[in-house]
């Protein structure tokens, strides 16, 4: 079966590397960087392997728990398995959904006839065990729904129970699943490149985000009944690359928590990202030691009080973290273990209130201009919240038409910078 498998793959890909290698001068990639980019997915792949391994471990240990405490609360969903599956979850699609990408240009291309990659394709193809194509399905599913029958792929892969040859294939799959986990937290220890820091490596303004890659993120609240519309705007959103919704991070501040805790758990219920953005939003360029610390450290003990569990970003007011005090307000952020989130398309939504189409018009073309970027709003304005199903419609429309504007979560977001940086 080995054989047959990566006959048909070969068949399948050599159109792709062919495109791929005369494709240099457009920026797409050569063959040497698209192999790299097939074993960086196998790589995700074996990694959420090991976690979703890890929290079945876990799920036992609270079966039996339970059964001995049947009143004590436990939640999966808290367990560092779980974080790390959510975090690869969105890596892996964005990666799948990129090397289908190159796939769909070939076929409508008609491809090329430079076959100085041929070599690559094949020798990584043929490198492949049972194991490692049993990993790639989720591509190979989705490179067969592209191409229809062309190209022969493994006589299993149309069948919708493969618990038959995960079983055969399970030692090779579990020995190499803790490896790649291995591996990636050794180098995820080395060789992050955004990180909680004071220095520019603790500042993450989106600039680094591949092209095509969105991040909402939305300040001040948690507002009452803007919120709440949001929520369902958000929710709600539907293209062909987000079929469950549009992610978002919300940056709160505690004075506002304190007035809307319903609304704040609302936010969390839905799966948002929920960040800190001090407590009573002031310049941090005006104010003393004292009320910085409370701004920052108290009011994150505060906030993690509330959300039960930890968060990985801080949000100074203004973005006022590049003033005189930038050491002071910088070095408090990063001991609380915490990435400074600056922006890089701000929407300036506080000077548009009553005027979403300016709002949206403006947003739009930050897009266009910046093609990549973390979006500033603020989810306590209405007139944002119909700025945001704006500037939504607009990438619904733009994906409709074959675009690729992907939309993460800060959180994701900042994995995927480090993966690909790594």
């Amino acid at each position: 079966m080995r054989f047959i498998a990566v006959t048909g793959l070969t068949a399948l890909c050599i159109g792709l590397f062919a495109y791929l290698g005369v494709s240099r001068a457009s920026g797409l990639m050569n063959g040497p960087e698209f192999v790299a980019a097939l074993n960086n997915y196998l790589r995700l792949q074996y990694e959420a392997e090991f976690y979703v391994r890890e929290f079945e471990n876990e799920l036992d240990l609270m079966v039996a728990e339970k059964e001995k405490f049947p009143s004590r609360e436990l939640d999966p969903l808290s367990t560092r398995p779980y974080a790390e599956l959510r975090r690869l979850w969105p890596l892996i699609v964005f990666e799948t959904d990129r090397l289908a990408e190159a796939y769909q240009a070939f076929l409508e291309s008609g491809g090329g006839e430079d076959r100085l990659t041929l070599s690559d394709a094949r020798r990584w193809l043929t490198s492949l065990t049972e194991a490692d194509q049993l990993q790639i399905l989720p591509l190979l599913l989705k490179l067969k729904d592209i191409s229809g029958d062309h190209g022969p792929f493994p006589s299993w892969v149309d069948q919708s129970n493969l618990g038959a040859l995960f079983r055969k294939n399970e030692a090779e799959i579990a020995s190499k699943a803790a490896a790649y986990a291995g591996a990636s937290r050794r180098r995820s220890e080395r060789g992050a490149i955004v990180y909680p820091s004071p220095d520019s490596a603790g500042n993450f303004t989106g600039n680094l985000l591949p092209e095509n890659v969105y991040v909402f993120t939305f300040d001040d609240g948690p507002g009452n009944k803007s919120t709440l519309r949001l929520h369902k705007v958000l929710t709600e959103y539907r293209d062909p690359l987000h079929r469950s919704g549009a992610p978002a991070t919300f940056f709160v501040l505690i004075e506002r928590v304190e007035r809307a805790p319903d609304v704040l758990e609302a936010t969390q219920a839905l799966g948002f990202r929920i960040n800190n953005h001090s407590w009573t939003h002031p310049d941090f360029s005006k104010i003393g030691a004292a009320q910085l610390r409370r701004e920052i450290v108290d009011s994150t003990y505060e906030l993690k009080g509330y959300l039960r569990t930890s968060f990985r970003f801080f949000r100074c007011p203004y973005g006022a973290c590049f003033a005189p005090k930038v050491p002071a307000a910088r070095e408090l952020i990063a001991e609380q273990g915490l990435i400074h989130a600056y922006w890089n398309i701000d929407s300036l939504d506080w000077k548009n209130i009553g005027h979403p189409d300016r709002t949206v018009s403006l947003v739009i073309k930050e897009m266009q201009v910046r093609k990549r970027g973390l979006i500033l709003m603020h989810d306590i304005h209405e007139s944002t919240v119909d700025a945001a199903a704006g500037v939504l419609k607009w990438i619904r429309s733009r994906n409709e038409a074959g675009a690729h504007l992907q939309m993460l979560d800060l959180e994701n977001a900042v994995d995927l910078v480090n993966q690909l940086g790594s």
